[in-house]
């Protein structure tokens, strides 16, 4: 672990013109499909809670959202588009925002969730699927992006399911002040922080619960993409 470049303080929200995007845009509603399993997913983002249609959306969605900068995050919007005359509807499986520092301040993505084995069979549906989400990605000032189970089914899900539920909580100032005081010369493995901190008299669940909070909101930093 060592000290994160920035404390995980966020701008307002409306400085950069952020978007609700239920505010804007239709959603296609996920039914019961035999097969496949949908679940709902609570979210505290702008568009409130969302369904997957796949076990990996879920996982999918589960990781986006322990980004602390996602400001909101829709499946299944309704986008409609003309093609030689014809009316036609996208439907990109994830449209997320998040904000940050600095302008433009924002960062959106269309992201489409897709197997390894679904993407070495891919047709000319899948192609114009594809083609037509750049182009909204484009209209819609996002970046565009496909992601499988390599990307998804990682450590860093565990761990993003391990810590999620800190995003609720308060962190205490006095503890993140000693753990900066801490890592302030070199970084240290989550036992010897631990330690540290109860050398100064912090009991050891609550110097533990100070390191979860503290890594959730990326007040500290550490590699996430291995098992903590």
């Amino acid at each position: 672990m060592r000290l994160s470049d920035t404390l995980g303080l966020t701008p307002t929200w409306e400085r950069f013109g952020l978007l609700a995007f239920n505010d804007h845009f239709a959603q296609r509603k996920i039914g019961k499909t035999f097969g496949r399993v949908r679940s709902l997913i609570p979210l505290p983002t702008a568009s409130g809670a969302q369904w997957a249609e796949s076990e990996l959306e879920a996982k999918t969605i589960e990781q986006i959202a322990f980004l602390p900068q996602v400001y909101d995050l829709m499946t299944q919007v309704i986008v409609e588009y003309d093609r030689a005359g014809k009316k036609h509807t996208y439907t990109p499986d994830i449209l997320v925002q998040l904000y940050a520092d600095g302008e433009p301040g924002r960062a959106r993505y269309v992201i489409e969730v897709k197997r390894q084995d679904a993407l070495k069979r891919i047709d000319d549906e899948m192609r114009e699927r594809f083609k037509i989400g750049r182009e909204f990605a484009a209209a819609l000032g996002a970046k565009f992006r496909i992601v499988t189970e390599a990307e998804i089914e990682t450590p860093y899900l565990v761990n993003a399911r391990w810590l999620r539920r800190r995003l609720g909580d308060e962190p205490d100032a006095l503890y993140l002040d000693q753990l900066q005081a801490a890592l302030a010369k070199a970084p240290l493995k989550w036992g010897d922080l631990a330690s540290r901190l109860v050398a100064e008299g912090i009991l050891e669940p609550d110097a533990n619960d100070a390191i979860e909070e503290a890594i959730t909101f990326r007040w500290i930093a550490c590699d996430l993409s291995k098992h903590l």
